[in-house]
């Protein structure tokens, strides 16, 4: 556990300063983070000694923001489209690959990429490239909830488990620790309105009451640990421990974004179809 905590104090420097600082510096942060976890995904699917291709995720990952940038989502799923339709074509004419080989790959093309595009979405069209005045309210309510909920479902699990979660994928989750990770996203939504949405630091304003604050915090933290259970699924199926050992006690960049990356769309669609949630 101590390292753990060491390995994670550099990481929230880093995304401090991101976010204190310039929201490109945030946009080259997640780029580098997604181009790590695809690497991590393609090793993952071939750890069983399947071949996949990884020129056309590695290519999808890295055109992915600037599509966004320039064009649109639309635009994204063409690109996607005519890259499934190329994998297609490649895989029946190579013996390269076998049809396991295609459905990895095509799990490397959807896993993570198409979960990383929502936190281009959120940086892209709700903090506008700027600096902080443009309040990251929305990153943050997708990041600090699984954080907290990974916390507090540690503790709360060693205390209070008893029946397992799902012992089949994730043999150390227990029925209280997930209760306990809601709770730690309720406790993440309030810090989060408090700074941002109080009226407490003059600058930094956003348009979202505590209920909501509180209500999102416990949807994201209910959702993040279906993130940490998929990851923990596609491990399980393949063997293999960790994504990576880039940060010490903790694994990979996947290992410390599973939960973030099922938060994000959450908070998207939270925020970008008012008319279904009025908010």
């Amino acid at each position: 556990m101590k390292t753990r905590i060491l390995a994670a104090i550099p990481i929230a420097v880093i995304l401090i300063a991101a976010l204190i600082f310039q929201s490109w510096v945030l946009l080259a942060l997640v780029v580098a983070m997604s181009v790590i976890a695809q690497t991590e995904i393609l090793h993952a699917v071939e750890a069983k000694g399947t071949k996949a291709n990884w020129v056309l995720p590695i290519l999808f990952c890295a055109a992915a923001p600037a599509v966004l940038y320039f064009w649109s989502v639309q635009a994204l799923f063409v690109i996607f489209a005519v890259m499934l339709m190329i994998l297609f074509i490649t895989c029946m004419f190579s013996k390269k690959y076998d049809f396991t080989g295609f459905a990895n790959t095509v799990l490397a093309m959807v896993y993570p990429q198409t979960l990383f595009v929502f936190i281009y979405l959120l940086i892209f069209e709700h903090m506008n490239m700027q600096w902080i005045g443009n309040n990251p309210f929305m990153l943050l309510m997708a990041i600090l909830p699984p954080i907290f909920c990974d916390i507090l479902a540690y503790f709360i699990g060693r205390a209070f488990g008893r029946k397992k979660l799902c012992p089949e994928i994730s043999p150390k989750k227990t029925v209280a620790g997930a209760v306990g990770g809601v709770v730690g996203g309720v406790i993440a939504g309030f810090l989060v309105w408090l700074l941002f949405a109080s009226g407490i630091i003059a600058i930094l304003s956003f348009p979202a009451s505590v209920i909501e604050c509180l209500l999102l915090g416990a949807l994201v933290a209910f959702i993040s640990q279906f993130g940490d259970l998929s990851a923990s699924f596609i491990k399980r199926h393949f063997g293999i421990k960790d994504y990576g050992k880039l940060i010490p006690g903790h694994g990979g960049i996947l290992d410390r974004m599973d939960s973030i990356l099922f938060a994000v769309p959450v908070v998207y669609l939270v925020y970008s179809i008012p008319v279904l949630f009025a908010l």
